[in-house]
Formats: C-alpha cells, sequence, structure tokens
C-alpha cells in the first residue's frame, strides 16, 4: 500500500500510532516494525520509518522513567472486593512495615482471598499453611512488579539497539 498510496499508508501509520489501546506499542506495533526492516523491499518506506520513530519515542520515554526498588513493604494493588477480609488484606498492602498477613479461615475464605490476590496482580507470594484446623493462607510481600520493570527496560533497551 505504501508504495501505491503512500498518503494513505501515512494516515494509518499515523491512526496505529494515535491509538495504542488498539494497536499496542509493545505487542503489535514493536514486532511488525522489528519485521518490515528485516525486508529490504520495505524498510526504507517513509511509513515503515513514521512507525518505527513512533516505537522509538515510546520507548525512550518508558526508559527515561525512574527505576528503583521499592523503599518500604507498601504495595499496590486495587482489590475488587469490599468484604471485611478484603479490606484487612487492602490495609496490609498499604502498610508500609509489615511485610506478611496471615489469614486462617476455612478453605472457602481463603480461596475467595487467593483470587482477589490474582485479580489484583498484588506483589505477594501466598501460601497455605496446613497445620491446625482452619488452615492460614500466608501472604508474604515481594518486589514482582520492579523485577518486571527490570526485565522490561533490560527488552527496552534491547529493542532501541536493534531500532537504531
Amino acid at each position: 500500500m505504501a508504495r501505491i498510496v503512500p498518503d494513505l499508508a501515512d494516515q494509518l501509520a499515523g491512526r496505529v500510532l494515535a491509538a495504542p489501546h488498539l494497536y499496542d506499542r509493545d505487542s503489535v506495533v514493536l514486532p511488525t516494525v522489528i519485521l518490515l526492516l528485516e525486508r529490504p523491499d520495505v524498510s526504507g518506506l517513509p511509513v515503515v520509518d513514521r512507525l518505527r520513530h513512533g516505537v522509538v519515542a515510546h520507548l525512550r520515554a518508558r526508559v527515561a522513567e525512574p527505576l528503583e526498588p521499592p523503599k518500604d513493604w507498601r504495595r499496590e494493588g486495587a482489590l475488587s472486593c469490599p468484604c471485611p477480609q478484603c479490606r484487612e488484606l487492602a490495609a496490609f498492602l498499604r502498610d508500609p512495615e509489615r511485610d506478611r498477613w496471615v489469614l486462617k479461615a476455612v478453605e472457602q475464605a481463603r480461596g475467595h482471598a487467593e483470587d482477589v490476590i490474582r485479580q489484583a496482580k498484588a506483589d505477594l507470594d501466598v501460601t497455605t499453611e496446613r497445620k491446625g484446623r482452619p488452615y492460614s493462607l500466608i501472604a508474604v510481600k515481594n518486589q514482582a512488579s520492579f523485577e518486571r520493570r527490570v526485565a522490561q527496560r533490560r527488552q527496552d533497551l534491547i529493542d532501541l539497539d536493534r531500532l537504531a
């Protein structure tokens, strides 16, 4: 299309870059640009260069964000449930001092808490201690979000190098 109707191809590239909610830069645009750059017959086209510049700007902006581990035990996590045990869990997530939470409860309540933690993608490792009755759900805060950001930074730098 870029060879036949260059203006239309440029408009399409503009729409793709203007709608990251539809065309995710990391999972859609970046791999597409990498594939296009590997093809000598299209790699030099202006539309490919426009898409490449859009992805590079996205990666550079993310690389410029500060990257440091959490300073305390506060963790993010938007919990979807307002029940008493989930309010207690939310308070635990916001607590800068506590790194572990124990819920001694029946299986249904423990399963509910685990589901809420999983849905919230909270930085918690969860285990069930099978001593006594009822069993205890033990949630321990971790640095999973930070570690994901470190891995993303590493990949962003590799991708920037590929697109340079």
